[in-house]
């Protein structure tokens, strides 16, 4: 799995220093090392994903209607390409 990249719109010369029990930064290690990506990557990218998730969840019906509604066009080209492709 490759770790989806943050697009930095400024140079990177903020530091971030937290100090954890060791069992918890081999949780990070290895959580960053499935997802292929360093510990600054990795914790920068579930940052990412917790705004995206409350963001989300605070969508009101209209937005998640056609957010959905994307995403069902989404998969049906998907599938018909992949059918496509395979003669099928």
């Amino acid at each position: 799995m490759r770790a989806a990249r943050v697009k930095e719109y400024e140079s990177a010369n903020d530091r971030i220093t937290a100090k954890v029990p060791h069992a918890t930064r081999s949780i990070i290690e290895r959580a960053a090392e499935i997802y292929g990506a360093t510990i600054n990557q990795f914790i920068v990218q579930a940052a990412v994903k917790i705004l995206e998730l409350q963001l989300f969840l605070s969508m009101d019906s209209l937005s998640f209607d056609l957010t959905a509604s994307v995403r069902e066009t989404i998969f049906s080209v998907s599938s018909a390409l992949k059918k496509t492709k395979s003669g099928g």
